[in-house]
């Protein structure tokens, strides 16, 4: 599917049963009437904030145009890390709304100034010279990303399911984890990527499926920052878009 949103519809039908799919989406639908879970760990990291060669540091970033994703955890740290710079993400940028896949060759264009995005465009763009502001992940949100969902419906009405989904994810998490290259050969099969840029992406992330304390944490740091934002009204309880239940 193209983005979280349809996952989300899609687990709301009843369409797909599970999804790997961004957390800001399931905290957003938390806030709004939930009906969808965490059910487990997913990829963490993925991410990146990428500038023009001579931009090297955040409080360069002033008065420059940043694409991003709205709602996205990209977008929630590139706003953590411009206020600890003392720069107002709402004023001293111009945040350009730009789909993941578009990022990289923009900035090559000179259509946007930075980007805060996801993989396979962080690489792309390191390859293509880019500067890489150093380090979106140094905020207390972490290297949240993706994560297993699954809807109330699902969890509630077939658990034996769950835990099957879930002892095949940790599986294979746990195995293209300790094997790069049968990673990167499983990956190559089902998408035309760059060969050098997808060495570079997958050294970017980081599959797990357990859901620790520190994780929860962090994915409770990031419902805060969409409440910053009005993303959010009201940040959920975690209990209301993470069940811990299978992985435990």
């Amino acid at each position: 599917m193209d983005n979280s949103n349809d996952e989300k519809d899609a687990l709301l039908t009843g369409d797909v049963d599970f999804a790997l799919m961004g957390v800001p989406t399931v905290i957003s639908q938390a806030a709004q009437g939930g009906g969808i879970k965490i059910i487990a760990g997913g990829a963490d990291g993925g991410s990146g904030l990428m500038a023009k060669k001579d931009i090297t540091s955040i409080e360069q970033l002033k008065g420059k145009k940043i694409g991003y994703v709205p709602n996205s955890s990209q977008e929630m740290a590139l706003r953590l890390l411009l206020k600890s710079a003392g720069l107002n993400p709402d004023s001293d940028v111009s945040l350009v709304n730009i789909g993941y896949s578009e990022m990289s060759d923009a900035l090559a264009r000179g259509d946007i100034d930075a980007f805060a995005g996801a993989e396979m465009g962080v690489s792309l763009a390191k390859i293509a010279g880019a500067s890489e502001i150093p380090s979106i992940y140094n905020t207390d949100i972490g290297k949240v990303n993706i994560a297993l969902a699954a809807s109330d419906k699902v969890i509630k009405g077939n658990p034996d399911m769950v835990k099957v989904a879930i002892a095949a994810h940790k599986k294979a998490t746990e195995a293209l984890s300790s094997d790069k290259s049968m990673w990167k050969q499983a990956v190559m099969k089902q998408f035309t990527f760059d060969s050098a840029a997808l060495d570079k992406a997958l050294d970017n992330m980081w599959l797990h499926w357990d859901l620790s304390d520190t994780y929860q944490k962090q994915c409770g740091e990031l419902a805060k920052q969409m409440v910053a934002i009005s993303s959010i009204k009201k940040a959920p309880a975690a209990s209301e878009y993470i069940d811990d239940q299978f992985v435990k």
